[in-house]
């Protein structure tokens, strides 16, 4: 599932371990725990501090109607990410007016790249914000269509 290991390495800028940038689709307390939601959970107890950065939401995703989880999305949003696992685990749901999305108009190749630009609050900024500026360690999924590591956090804008 993942196509890097990622260890905490002895003399690292945190001693207790590294700091890791997950970009991932489900966000954190989604019903679907999947992969990444356990890779997260054993960088924590790795000593690890995990900043774990789910899909965007927009406004157009109301359109669809008002679901348990989107409202949960944007409570998450809102708050400007949760802090868990004695703030080891910071969980975020960024917002942009537009977002990637299979459908027509929202699935080109700018919107792709470049919807983290319309983030608000810049999602690059509100990571750093929260101590996740510089990280050691970015688990590349095979899901992503370029598989890159990352040593600074603006590089999540590449990751697509």
């Amino acid at each position: 599932m993942c196509g890097d290991k990622v260890r905490a390495e002895p003399g690292t800028t945190n001693s207790i371990g590294g700091r890791a940038l997950m970009a991932c689709p489900n966000y954190w307390g989604s019903p679907l725990m999947v992969g990444s939601h356990h890779i997260a959970n054993g960088l924590v107890d790795a000593g690890w501090r995990v900043a774990y950065v789910s899909d965007p939401i927009s406004p157009l995703h109301w359109l669809a109607g008002s679901t348990p989880e989107l409202r949960e999305r944007f409570t998450i949003y809102r708050a400007g990410g949760v802090s868990l696992r004695d703030a080891r685990l910071w969980a975020y749901v960024p917002g942009a007016p537009l977002t990637p999305h299979n459908q027509p108009g929202l699935r080109n190749e700018w919107l792709h790249r470049e919807w983290w630009r319309l983030s608000w609050p810049n999602v690059v900024r509100t990571a750093s914000l929260h101590g996740f500026d510089e990280v050691e360690g970015v688990p590349v999924f095979e899901s992503l269509r370029r598989r890159e590591r990352a040593s600074n956090v603006s590089s999540l804008a590449r990751w697509t």
